[in-house]
C-alpha cells in the first residue's frame, strides 16, 4: 500500500534538508525510505515546490466524448436485435 506523505511533514523534511541536517538523520525523525526522501528533495530543488505537479497522473482511458459514443453504439447493437 502506498503511504503519502501530508504537505506538512514534506515541508517539515525540507526545513530539515535546509538546515543542512543530514540525509539519514532526516529519515530515522520522519520514518522515511532514502528513495522517497530523494523524490521529495528533488522535486523541491528542481521547481522550489512540494507538490506534486497538476495533471501527473495515468490519463484516463476513456474521454467522456468516446464514453458517451459508446454507450450509443450499444444502444443500437441492442435495439437492432
Amino acid at each position: 500500500m502506498v503511504k503519502h506523505f501530508t504537505e506538512a511533514k514534506k515541508i517539515k523534511m525540507v526545513s530539515y534538508y535546509e538546515a543542512n541536517m543530514s540525509k539519514q538523520d532526516i529519515m530515522k525523525k520522519c520514518s522515511i525510505s532514502k528513495s522517497n526522501l530523494n523524490k521529495i528533495l528533488k522535486r523541491y530543488t528542481n521547481t522550489s515546490n512540494i507538490k506534486r505537479k497538476k495533471g501527473s497522473g495515468r490519463p484516463k482511458a476513456f474521454n467522456d466524448f468516446q464514453i458517451d459514443l459508446m454507450k450509443k453504439k450499444i444502444e443500437k447493437f441492442l435495439k437492432f436485435d
